[in-house]
């Protein structure tokens, strides 16, 4: 279906302006790598959400990247644009067509660890979500950090810090994912 030409988005008062932001319609174009299904499902969810009127098209795109980074499209492009709905009587209601460029699709191709550690990498590799192989999971790898850092806290390295560092295989589709590991001094108990 057609949708009613876009609004410039500009507002007459300063009320209108400090309105949220409903997401009542969402299209995706140039998206075939996630199933339909899935992809309608996340829609139906971007649909429930409502957005500060500020930044709220930063926090969108953000939200759709990370949304196909969770498929291993690491390198995905995201364009958002916006229609402005009829006003209802707090709320701004808008319709999005989201243009993506989803690129290829990345797999883990190995976990690495640098820097010395008072842990196996056995131990160390079954912290993290993620396995060789696997399909790259940007969100899985950051829980996995997370999980690193409560360990090493567990353990008593209060200044525990990781920096993940990734190589890019394009031609395999695959990516090396290094984590240099600074330990910190253990605290006494």
């Amino acid at each position: 279906s057609r949708r009613p030409p876009a609004q410039s988005g500009a507002t007459n008062s300063a009320q209108d302006a400090e309105s949220p932001l409903v997401i009542r319609d969402v299209k995706f174009a140039g998206a075939n790598g996630i199933d339909q299904e899935e992809q309608q499902a996340f829609a139906k969810k971007l649909e429930s959400m409502s957005f500060p009127s500020r930044d709220w098209h930063d926090d969108v795109t953000e939200i759709v990247k990370q949304f196909w980074q969770q498929h291993g499209y690491v390198l995905v492009g995201v364009w958002v644009e916006v229609h402005m709905l009829k006003k209802d009587a707090d709320k701004q209601p808008v319709a999005i067509d989201v243009n993506v460029n989803e690129g290829e699709q990345y797999r883990l191709k190995e976990l690495q660890w640098m820097g010395p550690s008072a842990f196996s990498t056995e131990e160390l590799a079954a912290l993290m979500p993620l396995k060789d192989g696997d399909i790259l999971d940007v969100l899985k790898a950051r829980s996995g950090l997370v999980a690193l850092r409560r360990h090493y806290v567990s353990k008593g390295y209060m200044q525990f810090t990781c920096v993940p560092h990734t190589k890019i295989d394009r031609q395999a589709r695959a990516i090396t994912l290094t984590i240099d590991l600074d330990e910190g001094q253990k605290s006494s108990p």
